[in-house]
């Protein structure tokens, strides 16, 4: 039984279809296929049954599952600890780089990364912070930028900065808006990018606080989608007031006064995997390049929001 074997076997149980998994493994699908093949013959059970929706598990490939992904755990962890005995930072290292306005100075970072260890790969994986913290715990992702608090214990955090917040709506909303208590924030529909959004978490803290019912009736996967339904005067949300500045400027989109936040932006990893050369030294230079312990915050320009007052 080989690794390569495990890893045909667990991708293509994660995608359902071989022809995924072969993507995901940079393979081919004939190869994927003698694999997962050459693991059955090996163990003596059938882990698939082909479907006209994919892939299925059988009974004792549903049960031999959680026991393959142990082993290639396992495996990495011994991989990872014999880099760390000997203090070098090599292979792939995934970086998740949240959807915010905070610049993050991802380049730059890598690029010091890369000029002390050459033997190092960096992969860039996006998402949102709720999203991308779930990957690092399950190690799918060794290191992220995230916004909000870390409070999950098995994590560790290093402070990087804060992104400006503040609460946007149509222009067309702007005189039904002004001077406005929270109650009357609720008579409208607003729009986010999903529960794992720190925006859409940040609007249910502030509900919660002020006793709000909030209507999130659209939901959109990328903040470009998020501002353009504000924009077309059909919700409110919750933007980085940097990263809305031109529809600011534009008159299309206005920023309700009184409503502004500091989200804090963050680099976590797994407190148990923290000092993992290649982890350690990301971190290193993430933190000397915009600064250790990090308070300020970020501006994608020079300029500040039209109609800002924090």
């Amino acid at each position: 039984m080989e690794m390569q074997h495990l890893k045909a076997f667990v991708s293509v149980a994660e995608h359902g279809s071989i022809t995924r998994a072969a993507e995901v493994l940079f393979s081919s699908q004939p190869a994927v296929s003698a694999q997962v093949k050459a693991l059955e013959d090996d163990l003596g059970v059938v882990l698939f049954r082909r479907t006209g929706r994919g892939m299925v598990l059988t009974a004792e490939g549903q049960a031999l599952l959680p026991r393959a992904r142990r082993t290639l755990s396992d495996a990495s962890g011994m991989v990872r600890e014999a880099q760390r005995l000997r203090g070098e930072a090599t292979g792939v290292l995934r970086v998740g780089v949240n959807h915010c306005g905070y610049d993050l100075r991802v380049a730059a970072i890598s690029q010091r990364l890369v000029e002390r260890f050459e033997a190092m790969e960096l992969e860039l994986v996006d998402g949102n912070s709720g999203g991308l913290t779930r990957l690092v715990i399950e190690e799918k992702v060794d290191v992220a930028f995230v916004e909000g608090d870390a409070a999950d214990e098995r994590l560790v955090d290093s402070p990087i900065g804060a992104s400006r917040l503040g609460i946007i709506g149509p222009a067309k909303w702007r005189d039904d808006l002004t001077d406005s208590g929270w109650a009357r924030l609720e008579e409208f529909p607003w729009v986010f990018q999903g529960p794992d959004c720190s925006y859409a978490q940040l609007m249910d803290r502030l509900s919660a606080e002020h006793g709000l019912s909030v209507r999130k009736q659209y939901r959109a996967e990328q903040f470009g989608a998020v501002h353009g339904l504000v924009a077309q005067g059909l919700a409110m949300s919750i933007a980085d007031l940097d990263e809305a500045e031109p529809l600011v400027e534009s008159g299309r989109v206005f920023v309700c006064g009184g409503y502004r936040y500091a989200m804090p932006v963050r680099l976590i990893a797994l407190r148990a995997r923290r000092e993992e050369p290649a982890i350690a030294a990301f971190v290193e230079a993430a933190l000397s390049i915009h600064g250790a312990g990090a308070t300020g915050t970020g501006r994608r320009k020079a300029r500040r929001v039209a109609g800002s007052t924090d």
